[in-house]
């Protein structure tokens, strides 16, 4: 079951909702909507709009949250006010985040992972559209040890198998999550469970002792994540850049979900989808910023992938169904 809520009066998030929710915010009144655990502003404030989908698993939530620019900042304050024991893990799908916490400041770039303890104050900023997919789970459950649970007030990881894994699953989620109370939603909650405890628990370098096949296999991604608005990136450009040869490139991605051509073609719908729930720029125009080299087969990706034409999508509010 989804409700979809334009303009909600004190959102009650996932965890406790018992229902996938579909939340759309925009200027002053929803940047107003938003700040309940935090203080949410934006740069502009009358252009600002985002979408925050809303998944209940179990004791945890997942939250897919798309907005233009905007401030988040959790103050002493808001500790006092809204005690928590949460873990926020929060994959970086587009976009980049600027973070202040702990008395350090960093940025966290596409396929990376932030993750705070709600108990720590913090402030982080966005500069233009982003999309961040965030699970919350209460610190008991993960059961690390305490000079790790020290480490989690404010950790930034970087790119690595297993925080790839943990990106695949979150995107997914936005797209097809189970019902809440299921053996599925059970399922899902204990997988993602088990993916924060070792994204969590490994020690600092341990992401990286990795093969040189999945090194190079991240390269490609990241790649794909940085440059799939350049019409002519493909196969053959990926190799040169990365100075190997277009079959290998090709080997290197033939047990993934997706070969490199359509994980490009994947990459651009997905940006195509996120401008038309965020921006009134027409379809037409879309398709070309994202990189797609005709309208016409950007309509074909874009149907295939989402299951809806792009302008059914758009009075949908994104709430499109997996293609049968």
């Amino acid at each position: 079951m989804t409700e979809i809520v334009p303009y909600p009066v004190g959102i009650t998030f996932a965890a406790t909702a018992g229902t996938r929710t579909v939340y759309r915010f925009s200027g002053a009144e929803g940047l107003r909507a938003l700040s309940l655990w935090f203080a949410m502003s934006s740069p502009d404030v009358d252009a600002f709009a985002g979408r925050l989908v809303s998944v209940p698993l179990q004791d945890y939530a997942y939250e897919d949250f798309s907005a233009s620019a905007f401030v988040c900042e959790r103050t002493p304050a808001h500790i006092l006010a809204a005690p928590s024991d949460l873990v926020r893990i929060t994959y970086v799908v587009e976009g980049t985040v600027f973070v202040d916490a702990a008395q350090r400041s960093t940025r966290v770039d596409p396929g990376q992972i932030l993750a705070v303890n709600l108990r720590t104050p913090f402030r982080f900023w966005t500069e233009g559209p982003t999309r961040l997919a965030t699970t919350s789970i209460p610190i008991r459950d993960l059961r690390l040890p305490p000079e790790q649970l020290e480490a989690v007030e404010f950790t930034v990881l970087e790119r690595s198998p297993v925080i790839a894994t943990w990106g695949a699953v979150m995107r997914a989620l936005s797209n097809a999550a189970p019902d809440d109370g299921t053996r599925e939603s059970e399922l899902v909650a204990h997988a993602l469970l088990d993916l924060a405890q070792a994204i969590l628990s490994a020690p600092v370098g341990a992401t990286r002792t990795f093969r040189a096949d999945d090194a190079l296999r991240q390269r490609v991604y990241d790649l794909i994540e940085r440059e799939y608005a350049d019409p002519d990136l493909q196969v053959s450009d990926i190799a040169r850049r990365l100075r190997v040869s277009t079959r290998y490139v090709h080997r290197l991605f033939q047990d993934e979900p997706l070969s490199v051509a359509r994980a490009i073609r994947s990459r651009r719908v997905e940006a195509a989808a996120r401008a038309m729930l965020l921006t009134r720029r027409s379809f037409e125009e879309i398709a070309i910023a994202v990189g797609f080299g005709s309208v016409d087969s950007a309509h074909r990706a874009f149907r295939e992938q989402i299951g809806l034409t792009p302008s059914a999508y758009r009075r949908s509010g994104g709430e499109a169904e997996p293609p049968g």
